[in-house]
């Protein structure tokens, strides 16, 4: 379920989905498959970090190889410097 705020009636997105310039971040039941986050997650090629610990991470990243053994430099954000 979407994070709701305390003494709230209303769910609203975290800040920073809410905030995210570039619509980078999306929120939502990972256990509804009719969900916008779910479908995300099935539509393109997603990874999440350190899924072979078996700790479940909830964290995915979609349409994008996973990290190999170098590090890649991030492009920054137009605007946001």
């Amino acid at each position: 379920a979407p994070f709701a705020c305390t003494g709230s009636e209303k769910a609203l997105d975290p800040a920073c989905v809410t905030n995210c310039p570039v619509y980078a971040l999306h929120f939502g039941d990972l256990d509804d498959p009719e969900s916008q986050v779910s479908m995300a997650i099935g539509a393109k090629p997603s990874f999440r970090l350190k899924d072979e610990l078996n700790t479940q991470p909830k964290v995915y990243y979609i349409g994008a190889p996973p990290p190999g053994g170098d590090t890649r430099q991030i492009e920054p954000v137009k605007g946001r410097e």
